[in-house]
């Protein structure tokens, strides 16, 4: 079990004596807790040293340009008495006092314009700046970012990057685009699926944390859980959204990240460091058939072309699994009277190693830009501030989302730490663009289940521009300079 799952278990058996014992606190009484990291013994607080040099940076600056989606999980101007605002506030302060330095937080609307615009003035503004995923994979083409790999003391081995990810978005020992926990919006917007529990125990189902648990859970059992739930609540004859459904998501982006946590791949590397284009196969064939099947044939699917569909029905009580991501828990969820469980999007088969959840497009990633100027700076302190996040921001984002009505589930807390260890990401998805772009591929299978399900008609006449617009974003790794 990790460190931040265990140190948040450890709060809920507190909360769960206190409550024993006739001590139910308030919801914003548990955050002096998080903040003393009790679990931690000495060998675990070696493993997860930060291993920095002492620095007197005599009240340099260190600015972030952030995304103003993603700010609220990044950055904190004050504390407020909510426990994530707080830790991430008192993160700051720790990384200021340690170093001698000042963070300042930029938030923009738009960060790709405002990149592009400090890369042009060639302007020292920013010592690392965030961004959505594929905004970020999209300007790879116009050469604004640094090898992350160049910059002093950032080691990705640490803990706070997610290491699969770090993998799958380097090539060639180049890293321009990364993930750490510095930003917890990259846990925030990691898919999942919620499921209703006490529509579970209306039609006599087994126990999901079980099924996940025992690495049951497949496309195979999602079928048979889930088809068997349809209702015509209001008798009109007619499917619509005030009926009752097993299963509910969107056209607009969840059959392709169906593909991914079913362990497809649009680029795979091989052996020597390559990547090859892998998007189609046999494999991928079969799956958009199953999808095509599921959406347009199935009754107890409820499936459309609007964003977010799927946790709406949910929202509403009238579906079993309503696909999603995590960070949708705090659009209501926690304020709802449905009594849900948040657990991974299911395998194609028992065959498959593991659970994989991919990170929305817009999930927060970092650079850094070729106008930085002192890297031993921008390192050091970018280093300190993922590491701090990583003892006590993660902690305080897991109460966050589960909030007190589910800190004595413990079965949340079990399926957090397998959504999470699971995370994904695609080099092709990260940068292979939109269609409009000249890439387009990851994106394709939306398309093609809201269609008619052919696959191949559909690749075969985009492959070559694909083929070739993948071929130029290698070149990019290939031709690096910093």
């Amino acid at each position: 079990m990790s460190k931040r799952i265990s140190a948040f278990l450890l709060l809920c058996a507190m909360l769960t004596s206190m409550a024993a014992c006739g001590q139910a606190p308030a919801e914003n009484e548990t955050s002096a807790d998080l903040s003393a990291d009790t679990t931690v013994t000495e060998e675990t607080e070696e493993k997860i040293a930060d291993n920095l040099p002492e620095r007197d940076f005599e009240g340099k600056t260190f600015t972030s340009l952030i995304p103003a989606w993603t700010a609220t999980l990044m950055a904190a101007e004050e504390l407020n008495g909510e426990v994530l605002n707080d830790a991430l506030y008192n993160r700051d302060r720790t990384v200021e006092e340690r170093f001698n330095t000042t963070i300042v937080s930029h938030i923009v609307d738009d960060s790709a314009v405002e990149i592009k615009n400090v890369t042009a003035s060639g302007d020292d503004l920013y010592q690392i700046a965030s961004d959505g995923l594929v905004s970020l994979g999209i300007n790879l083409m116009q050469d604004w970012y640094l090898n992350a790999r160049e910059i002093p003391y950032v080691n990705f081995d640490q803990p706070w990057y997610p290491a699969e990810v770090t993998k799958e978005l380097t090539y060639k020992d180049v890293t321009f685009i990364f993930i750490s926990d510095y930003s917890i919006a990259s846990m925030d917007m990691t898919d999942c699926l919620f499921w209703n529990r006490d529509l579970a125990e209306e039609y006599g189902l087994e126990d999901i944390y079980e099924v996940v648990k025992e690495g049951k859970w497949t496309k195979d059992k999602m079928e048979e859980m889930c088809l068997g739930v349809y209702q015509d609540v209001n008798g009109d004859g007619t499917r619509d959204d005030n009926d009752r459904y097993g299963i509910a998501l969107d056209f607009k982006g969840d059959p392709s990240t169906i593909t991914f946590s079913f362990g497809h791949r649009v680029l795979q590397r091989q052996n020597d460091g390559t990547f090859k284009d892998v998007f189609y196969d046999e494999a991928l064939v079969a799956q958009v058939e199953w999808m095509y099947n599921m959406t347009h044939n199935e009754e107890a699917v409820n499936c459309q072309d609007k964003w977010n569909h799927g946790f709406n029905m949910f929202m509403l009580g009238n579906t079993l699994a309503g696909y999603g991501r995590i960070n949708m828990v705090s659009w209501g969820m926690r304020d709802s009277d449905i009594d849900y469980a948040i657990i991974p999007r299911p395998m194609y088969d028992e065959n498959q190693e593991k659970y994989l959840s991919t990170l929305a497009g817009s999930a927060d990633a970092m650079v850094f830009l070729k106008t930085l100027g002192d890297r031993e700076f921008a390192g050091i302190i970018l280093e300190a501030l993922a590491a701090e996040s990583y003892r006590t921001c993660v902690t305080a984002y897991y109460d966050n989302v589960l909030s007190y009505k589910l800190v004595r589930d413990e079965g949340n807390m079990d399926m957090i730490e397998l959504i999470m260890d699971g995370r994904m990401y695609d080099f092709g998805y990260v940068y292979g663009a939109f269609e409009s772009h000249g890439g387009g591929a990851s994106f394709w299978i939306n398309d093609i289940v809201k269609g008619n399900g052919d696959v191949t008609s559909y690749y075969q006449k985009r492959k070559s521009n694909w083929e070739n617009y993948i071929a130029t974003v290698l070149e990019k790794f290939d031709n690096y300079q910093g």
